[in-house]
């Protein structure tokens, strides 16, 4: 059957024994980050991530940034002058429509208004050629926006039709309708708001976090009444917005008052429901508490986590834009009834780029994913320590406890939560590819009978996260207190929660209490910044796409702040409970003192539908490759 290996309770801590775990996945993550570090220091070469906040002009140069050529008509005095990109369209009389002349921007001094004229300066296009503005445009992203209610249409009659064809081209050249574009300008223009509402979702989740030592279960009661009353509150403004707006746009903020309303009252039916539990609950995450304010120094894990995933997101996206920048500038034709004009374009799509983005975004995922399972598994190694320190006791740690606990993770099993990131992130890429399809909501309601493989993929994918997420977990834990690798902690997790039901049931009051938490703190963080944008800017009625962008950001930013203090809290309450598990599995009480407490015994218990039971020598032998372990 393989090696005996033996294992006393007090080898469960910090004395387990440890080898390094799922080498072969460190070393094969490694090889595919190198090899994307390679890549983008290949493409950086001739990145030029300017041109893509700036753009360039018909001759492939950035307005006024550097002197100007000399091949150029213009003086290097006045280049740095011309700042701001316009595109000309040019008519074609023959087949009626507008040609953008291929990105063939013009560097001007200031945009132009209706009946102005622009000229070119030399360079692809050798002649001099005149252009005259058709629309009056405002600079936004040193890019000049065309307003499209001015285009002059020369008493057409088909003048919206040529209105909708100038402003799909302006949409497809400058993006100008997209998140990202909306997302720069927002954080250019609104800079202030974000960073104010950064500090005060900081400020709030540590106000949370240092609550909860006291404060639970009125900080319970007030978190459920407010995120019921704030589901009612945008419940009731979706609702006025259906009252105030029109065309069939509106009904989508009926469905979503309908929404708000049903889940407002599903919500509040659970919370009655499980009114008992919740209080109880309230105990559960106090005892979890008890570890956060015994390891102050563990409150440093969000903001290590929170430093890491940023200068992750930082690089990969430095490695995105160099990829997007690698261009190639090349010549084309371009035909209006002015005549012919050869101009530059920049061309940045081939297959290449494609492969290199989905490997860019790939790791950027997985690398994100392995910066959250190694936080859970440093908190995990800590709580850890402080639950085996003593029996029934007084419990203390090492004042190195947290130095040690990321020593072992990085040491040991950075392996293991790239094993689990591996896993999981292929998962949450399919999940996001079918949330963000653009036409998944469409095929769905065409089809026919309502069945399409959109409508169902990206439940499917949501649910299968969630259950690899919860296992993985789990054997993040089970790694930190046996220091198993991740197959066998898996399975030995799950054994330890199909023979313990019902203490692994006990997390779902709190966990969702925690997901309260989150929400209304996201809720209002978001309506708040929502509310200053609303009363500070001017002329906000034309910039609802501003609006939408800076309510996305600004809870994005409060979710992923609020989500690493509430993993302390989660990942500290899941070790709790498995400790809990093979203290009760190893244990008697009598001959072998059990190393919990006797509040977290008997709140357990309450909890509980049935006791834990104590495990015999046979039921808790588990085979791992080869090497059967138990715990006596």
């Amino acid at each position: 059957m393989g090696e005996y290996l033996q294992l006393n309770v007090c080898e469960l801590g910090r004395e387990a024994k440890r080898n390094c775990t799922d080498v072969w996945a460190f070393v094969l993550y490694s090889i595919f980050f190198f090899g994307m570090i390679v890549f983008t220091v290949f493409a950086s070469r001739t990145g030029r991530p300017e041109a893509l906040l700036h753009g360039v002009d018909y001759n492939g140069h950035i307005c006024g940034n550097f002197p100007s050529p000399s091949h150029l008509t213009v003086s290097q005095d006045e280049w740095k002058t011309m700042r701001f990109l316009w595109y000309p369209f040019i008519f074609n009389s023959s087949t009626n429509t507008f040609t953008d002349a291929i990105h063939t921007g013009i560097c001007v001094k200031e945009c132009p208004f209706v009946g102005d004229y622009v000229w070119t300066y030399g360079g692809s296009i050798t002649t001099f050629t005149t252009f005259k503005a058709i629309y009056s445009s405002s600079v936004q992203l040193w890019r000049c926006i065309p307003d499209i209610n001015t285009l002059e249409c020369e008493n057409n009659t088909n003048c919206d039709s040529r209105k909708q064809m100038v402003k799909s081209l302006i949409s497809d050249i400058l993006q100008s309708n997209n998140f990202l574009f909306g997302l720069l300008r927002s954080l250019i223009d609104q800079w202030f708001i974000h960073l104010t509402m950064f500090i005060f979702s900081i400020i709030m989740s540590f106000l949370w976090a240092y609550s909860m030592e006291h404060m639970v279960e009125p900080l319970m009661v007030i978190v459920s009444v407010l995120f019921s009353l704030l589901t009612v509150v945008f419940g009731f403004f979706a609702l006025c917005q259906f009252n105030w707006s029109s065309g069939s746009f509106r009904y989508v903020w009926l469905s979503l008052s309908i929404l708000l309303f049903t889940f407002s009252v599903v919500y509040t039916t659970i919370l009655i429901y499980l009114r008992k539990k919740i209080i109880l609950s309230c105990l559960i995450i106090e005892e979890t508490n008890k570890v956060v304010m015994a390891i102050p120094s563990m409150m440093f894990v969000p903001f290590l986590n929170s430093l890491f995933q940023g200068a992750m997101w930082i690089f990969f996206l430095f490695a995105t834009v160099m990829l997007y920048s690698h261009v190639n500038m090349t010549d084309e034709r371009v035909y209006g009834d002015t005549g012919i004009l050869n101009v530059t374009i920049m061309q940045n799509s081939n297959p290449c780029s494609y492969v290199g983005h989905l490997i860019i975004f790939f790791l950027c995922l997985c690398s994100l994913e392995i910066i959250q399972a190694t936080g859970t598994l440093v908190v995990a190694l800590t709580v850890n320590q402080w639950y085996w320190s003593k029996p029934d006791g007084v419990r203390t740690v090492p004042f190195d406890a947290l130095l040690w606990s990321i020593y072992v993770s990085i040491r040991y099993h950075l392996g293991t939560v790239i094993l689990g990131s591996l896993l999981m992130t292929p998962v949450a890429l399919g999940r996001l590819v079918f949330c963000t399809s653009s036409k998944r909501q469409y095929d769905c309601l065409c089809s026919e009978n309502n069945l399409c493989f959109s409508c169902y993929a990206h439940p499917f994918f949501l649910r299968i996260e969630a259950v690899v997420r919860f296992f993985s977990d789990n054997a993040y834990v089970v790694t930190a207190i046996t220091g198993e690798p991740l197959f066998s902690a898996t399975r030995q997790a799950t054994r330890l929660m199909q023979r313990n039901t019902s203490v692994s049931s006990i997390t779902f009051p709190v966990k969702f209490f925690f997901l309260a938490v989150k929400a209304v703190i996201i809720l209002s963080s978001t309506l708040l910044g929502v509310m200053w944008l609303l009363l500070t800017v001017e002329n906000i009625e034309g910039s609802q796409t501003t609006i939408i962008v800076t309510a996305v950001f600004i809870a994005l930013v409060s979710y992923f702040i609020i989500s690493l203090f509430v993993d302390l809290f989660v990942a500290s309450m899941d070790t709790i409970l498995l400790c809990f598990c093979y203290d009760q599995m190893a244990n008697d009480g009598i001959d072998l003192p059990f190393f919990s407490w006797n509040t977290l015994r008997e709140l357990i218990v309450a909890l509980s539908s049935t006791p834990p039971n104590r495990w015999t020598i046979g039921e808790y032998l588990i085979q791992n490759d080869g090497c059967v372990t138990t715990l006596r």
